[in-house]
């Protein structure tokens, strides 16, 4: 106490001054490109890949997590239209400044990852495709545009390395994968679709 009464008075009001600005950043600090494209996607995914609010002490399930369910246990058309197509919005949704920050979203690294795995088992089916071009199951061409999509948007965020980590995990979890190596899985999964067209 008896230092700060020695100090000349303005060199105490630049302590002040500058312990106050480093309060301030600290209780409250700026506001980041990041951090406010964080709350305008989350606000505007309420609903599908947040939940509005639990209910009581039950964890209510988000739209999306309910949508991947039913397109994971079916793997039919009518039972993923609704998922792709709330997918779809989601991606409209992160601008080309969001990208950049997805690591730092809730849910969303893990969202991608999990509709990329989602579209490659649909594709490759209950053992590998017999030949390339049977590597699509019912999918059709606005699913491969998704795909390519979420593909390309999941490495523009996380970079190559990463995508190739993914698509290795994801190739050596596919039924059937035993029998055939990685090149050959990697041929015969949607994987191998040339995105540049979409």
């Amino acid at each position: 106490m008896n230092f700060f009464t020695q100090l000349p008075k303005n060199i105490l009001i630049l302590i002040i001054l500058v312990a106050g600005v480093l309060f301030i950043l600290y209780a409250d600090p700026p506001v980041t490109i990041c951090r406010s494209i964080n709350a305008d996607f989350i606000k505007s995914q309420k609903g599908f890949l947040f939940t509005t609010k639990n209910s009581g002490n039950f964890k209510k399930q988000s739209l999306y997590q309910r949508l991947y369910k039913l397109c994971k246990n079916r793997k039919s058309p009518g039972s993923c239209y609704q998922l792709f197509y709330n997918t779809k919005g989601l991606l409209l949704s992160l601008n080309s400044d969001g990208v950049s920050c997805i690591p730092s979203i809730p849910k969303l690294k893990n969202f991608l990852q999990q509709n990329i795995k989602l579209m490659v088992e649909i594709a490759w089916g209950p053992a590998p495709p017999a030949t390339k071009h049977l590597k699509s199951s019912w999918m059709q061409e606005s699913d491969f545009n998704l795909f390519c999509n979420i593909l390309k948007t999941y490495t523009k965020s996380m970079g190559e390395e990463k995508k190739k980590l993914l698509i290795k995990q994801i190739l050596t979890s596919l039924p059937g994968y035993e029998g055939v190596d990685f090149l050959k899985a990697y041929k015969l999964s949607l994987f191998s679709i040339n995105c540049s067209k979409y």
